[in-house]
């Protein structure tokens, strides 16, 4: 599996700032930025590619590497800080005349695509934009002129023209690439009239327009950003879904519980309505001696590496499968196989020389879940070496009924046959030695239906991810 991050800021690792340092500019200098992001340590995407268990070292920047690289092989972030959802870049920030936007990095991205590659199934896309066009609309001098006229309705009109760009813009997006690759995530709009930037615009704005009420700013900012991840999820995330790899993530939920998991591990409530930069100025009435890892933005829009680690958390679970399980064969009995975890294996690999390590199987769950079954491990008392892998059921079964297995415990944790995640794992009987099992995966399971008519397969054991 390769990842693949498209969009603004929170995924860019340094593409705007390779991009502009011929210029003369550092859009992100440190400190107290990192390596050119637009973030104190790592970025969204880098926690986010950490939690699927790639390293995070492992992604390339487009843009600051000579040859193009192949999605399918590299992980590859084609964000940039700074883009909108359409061609170019943000004017505000002025990069309005250059091809930054989400459209031009879907381009980039399909002309780096290898056609016909079966490995492309296996790409997984990011998506992060729409922030930067959201803000486009506080930054227009006629914006102002909304809260003048509020019996003309031009915040409707304005908040409905915005939320159609964005939707319309990552919409076609999602539809460039969908059948080309594995699975797209979206991540939706977090709630940007909470930033601290755009607290400060709209105290800014309550004070030179009387007519503006308190907080108007804000909560227009925020309704475009939820109307816009509410079109996107009714849109791909319904039942009559044309798109089945699509997934939308719910942009404010996201943000408000990794706010809620962080001040539960906080003996404070981590500071969210002023900036790290503004309190290094000297800007704020906060106290002396506050570190970075206190606040939510670094500055007026953009998470610190602790608020992306907390985000990260409720994008990406960590996976109720993640502990490897290794496959021993038994050389006396060939068609038998051990399945141990790493402290076992180590015991075998000093002490059991008839046992010959064949590497990972498959992952489980060391550790009870709703969502998983119990695996026990009988070992054969006739045949001594060879081992049986049952669910509960059928363990109740075998201490009835078959006193030459005996219980060694419980061996791991998976999901159940019937489950609609994880991959099959089939079980077969040697009919050549009665009370011999072998456990396989698909490919495995179609050898032998086609080679081995002395193996009777039993069904589905269990499921695992590999």
């Amino acid at each position: 599996m390769t990842v693949i991050f498209l969009g603004d800021s929170l995924f860019d690792i340094g593409n705007l700032s390779f991009t502009v340092a011929s210029l003369g500019f550092q859009p992100f200098p440190n400190p107290p930025y990192n390596q050119g992001k637009a973030s104190d340590g790592q970025v969204l995407g880098e926690a986010i590619a950490d939690r699927l268990g790639i390293n995070a070292n492992s992604l390339v920047g487009n843009s600051t590497i000579s040859t193009p690289p192949n999605p399918s092989e590299n992980n590859v972030v084609y964000a940039f800080a700074g883009a909108t959802t359409g061609i170019f870049g943000s004017k505000p920030n002025n990069l309005g005349t250059i091809p930054i936007g989400l459209s031009s990095q879907i381009q980039l991205f399909e002309q780096n695509l290898i056609s016909d590659n079966s490995l492309n199934n296996l790409i997984e896309v990011f998506i992060s934009a729409g922030s930067n066009d959201v803000l486009e609309v506080i930054a227009d001098p006629n914006f102002v002129n909304i809260f003048l006229t509020p019996e003309n309705g031009d915040n409707e009109l304005l908040i409905n023209k915005t939320v159609e760009n964005i939707f319309n813009n990552i919409s076609q997006a999602i539809k460039n690439i969908e059948n080309q690759i594995g699975n797209i995530t979206v991540i939706g709009l977090s709630p940007i009239g909470n930033t601290p930037f755009v607290i400060e615009t709209d105290k800014e704005i309550d004070n030179n327009i009387p007519l503006d009420i308190n907080g108007q700013t804000t909560a227009l900012l925020n309704d475009i950003s939820a109307k816009v991840n509410e079109k996107l999820i009714t849109t791909f995330d319904n039942q009559n879904n044309d798109i089945p790899n699509v997934k939308i993530i719910d942009g404010f939920k996201v943000f408000n519980d990794a706010l809620n998991l962080w001040q539960n591990d906080l003996t404070t409530s981590p500071i969210i309505d002023v900036s790290y930069v503004d309190y290094i100025s000297g800007t704020s009435n906060l106290g002396e001696n506050l570190t970075i890892e206190q606040f939510a933005f670094i500055d007026g829009v953009h998470p610190t590496s602790a608020l992306n680690q907390y985000l990260a958390s409720e994008i990406v679970s960590i996976p109720e499968l993640n502990t490897p399980i290794y496959s021993f064969q038994n050389t006396d009995i060939p068609t038998t196989f051990l399945y141990v975890a790493e402290e076992e294996r180590k015991n075998i690999l000093d002490n059991y020389s008839n046992f010959a390590e064949k590497g990972i199987a498959f992952n489980v769950g060391i550790e009870p879940n709703d969502n998983l079954i119990t695996i026990y491990r009988f070992q054969n008392q006739d045949i001594g070496g060879t081992y049986l892998y049952v669910g509960e059921e059928e363990r109740g079964s075998i201490l009835q009924n078959y006193p030459n297995f005996i219980e060694e415990g419980i061996a791991f944790y998976v999901y159940g046959a019937q489950s609609n995640q994880g991959e099959n794992i089939y079980r077969f009987q040697n009919q050549d030695i009665i009370g011999t099992y072998l456990y396989v995966t698909e490919d495995e399971r179609q050898n032998i239906l086609q080679n081995s008519p002395n193996f009777i397969e039993e069904g589905i054991a269990f499921k695992v991810v590999f």
